[in-house]
């Protein structure tokens, strides 16, 4: 090409004429290359893309292409940490989650235990002509008990759990509970056991299993 201003042969790509110093209207190179900007972080996130920059740039845009160079290498070098530490989050707030789960289960476990205990002892103090015991829970049968307590069999299975009630001496009353939730094993739902001494001062006694 021509310059407009001198009229002597110049290079196509040049933006200022060497001999005249007018200028072209063309943009140099030069003028193009810069600090890599918001495409730093891309080539960060994604190293991949940072590489193939880096490549594309190496000769005519040497700024920029050490730019997304050095985003690129830093990508490659904390990426794997960065998705460990991520992991290791996810994996703890699963954790977490499932402990919260598994203890809210439990206690809802343990609530309708208590619940279902003084169901039984109203039925143990409730007279015999009345559809209770008579103060001898072996006046009646487990099918008595769960009549009297509203279960449409046993065991009883709700939104908590399953409820399985079992007569093991005169007076005493044991109702196992097992919930929805995997229990501390890591195998079986969460569980405990209502044991009702009808007599006792203190009648309800729960013990957690699981």
């Amino acid at each position: 090409m021509f310059c407009n201003n001198c009229g002597k042969e110049i290079s196509d790509k040049t933006a200022v004429c060497p001999h005249c110093g007018a200028s072209t209207g063309k943009v140099s190179v030069g003028q193009l290359d810069g600090p890599v900007g918001g495409l730093g972080v891309l080539c960060f996130l994604i190293p991949v893309v940072g590489l193939i920059l880096y490549l594309v740039w190496k000769d005519e845009k040497p700024v920029k292409s050490k730019g997304a160079g050095i985003a690129t290498i830093c990508g490659f070098i904390l990426a794997p940490i960065v998705i460990i530490i991520i992991g290791v989050a996810v994996a703890v707030g699963i954790q977490m989650f499932d402990t919260q789960a598994m203890q809210l289960n439990r206690q809802a476990i343990v609530d309708d235990l208590q619940c279902l205990g003084s169901s039984v002892i109203q039925y143990y103090r409730t007279p015999s002509n009345q559809g209770g015991s008579g103060h001898i829970i072996t006046n009646g049968t487990e099918a008595d008990i769960i009549e009297y307590m509203g279960w449409a069999s046993n065991p009883e299975t709700t939104d908590t759990g399953t409820f399985t009630l079992y007569i093991t001496g005169t007076n005493v009353v044991e109702i196992v509970g097992v919930g929805t939730e995997t229990g501390a094993d890591g195998i079986s739902g969460v569980s405990a056991t209502l044991t009702i001494t009808c007599t006792a001062k203190d009648p309800k006694q729960i013990t957690i299993t699981n």
